[in-house]
């Protein structure tokens, strides 16, 4: 098993229903329907969202606005249109959001596009998102004058918390 699907136990009930079984409790149990990599629906939870439009970047700013909150935009490129899809959000961002507001953070698991917003609109603070904490974790986040490191909580350790937390 990989990724959203480790320590998990999928029991057929019948031919048109499955079982999930967590090993330990999971605060986000949906990664593994809906996350990046999930691939099952839960019917009985999502059904009334089939259908639901997206909102576009426009139309979540002026939400976001609206609530009076400010956020995180995650760029999430598919593989091979990192570059675009970085250059393509920030210049829109930039039209978008006024300075007069909470300056949003952007991140980012893909390092071409957290390059790509740092050379495009860096005025907008980053932070780096990683799986697994690489030995040039510091040098990643100079790179880009990150603001934020993120690591995958699952994998961290108190040794490699600490020189993070110091940084």
């Amino acid at each position: 098993p990989i990724g959203s699907y480790q320590d998990i136990k999928v029991e057929k009930v019948d031919s048109h229903s499955v079982r999930i079984r967590f090993k330990e409790p999971t605060p986000f149990w949906a990664d593994a329907f809906v996350g990046t990599v999930g691939m099952i629906i839960p019917k009985h939870l999502f059904e009334a969202y089939k259908g639901a439009k997206i909102p576009t970047l426009e139309e979540a700013v002026k939400e976001i606005r609206a609530l009076g909150l400010s956020c995180n935009f995650e760029i999430k490129p598919c593989p091979g249109r990192e570059a675009e899809t970085a250059e393509a959000t920030m210049r829109a961002l930039q039209k978008l959001w006024r300075k007069s507001w909470p300056t949003p953070l952007i991140s980012s698991f893909s390092y071409q596009a957290l390059q790509v917003a740092h050379r495009v609109a860096p005025e907008f603070p980053r932070a780096v998102l990683v799986e697994e904490v690489p030995p040039t974790w510091k040098a990643l986040c100079e790179g880009v004058d990150a603001i934020g490191f993120n690591p995958w909580h699952k994998e961290l350790t108190p040794e490699q918390i600490a020189p993070i937390k110091g940084a």
